[in-house]
């Protein structure tokens, strides 16, 4: 096992390093159904994900979707990958303005923190 660093900033200056793509805007995943926590996990993945092995980087993707397809809505014939999926709720949420709120930020770091340890503690190590 090794040592994980959480380097904490204020809410402000956290920005995520990714783009959804442009089509996400003319789909409607409803990701308002989502809980803070799950969101949360959503953002945790989609901003550490460039530093994860590819096999880690997909099964990670796969287990969140899956996670949350249930509650979505999504359209017919719009298959994407569950990465793509994560994004375009990423961003469906962020566009709804639902991220900003003070207590959904106070959840969101709580979820976050938990929500990471529950992931990380599930995680079978790949041989």
């Amino acid at each position: 096992m090794g040592t994980i660093v959480v380097h904490e900033k204020e809410l402000e200056e956290l920005r995520p390093p990714w783009q959804a793509p442009q089509a996400a805007e003319a789909v409607r995943y409803g990701a308002a159904a989502l809980s803070a926590e799950e969101f949360a996990l959503i953002e945790t993945f989609l901003n550490r994900r460039e530093a994860l092995a590819p096999e880690v980087r997909y099964r990670m993707a796969e287990q969140n979707a899956g996670q949350i397809k249930a509650k979505l809505t999504r359209p017919e014939g719009g298959l994407i990958s569950s990465e793509e999926l994560l994004e375009a709720v990423a961003y469906e949420r962020r566009s709804a303005a639902r991220f900003g709120r003070a207590a959904d930020s106070i959840v969101f770091w709580n979820g976050a923190r938990s929500a990471c340890r529950d992931l990380l503690d599930s995680l079978t190590p790949l041989r």
